[in-house]
């Protein structure tokens, strides 16, 4: 889709972007999806609600394993990096 705008809001819109360090599509995608679809996204989480109960309704958000995958992750990724560096370096000896 392609549209045409009037030359006070492409300035506006220009000057807007260049203002945000973004081009002028993801400004107006920006406004659009704001003004259009705000009442699609659900309003902000009460603060004694927590992210669950925000995300309730979309697909795909809750649900998945009962594995802890978030605990102890730098820990993790830590032992990952030491068994990588370690079989660099076994593989760089003659």
């Amino acid at each position: 889709m392609k549209i045409s705008l009037p030359p006070e809001l492409e300035t506006a819109v220009k000057a807007a972007s260049e203002s945000a360090g973004s081009t002028p599509e993801q400004v107006v995608l920006a406004i659009l999806r704001e003004r259009l679809c705000a009442s699609a996204l659900p309003g902000p989480a009460a603060p004694e609600e927590h992210l669950g109960s925000f995300l309730e309704g979309f697909t795909g958000t809750i649900d998945g394993s009962t594995e802890a995958l978030s605990e102890r992750s730098g820990e993790r990724f830590g032992d990952e990096l030491e068994r990588d560096r370690a079989d660099h370096e076994q593989r760089a000896r003659p």
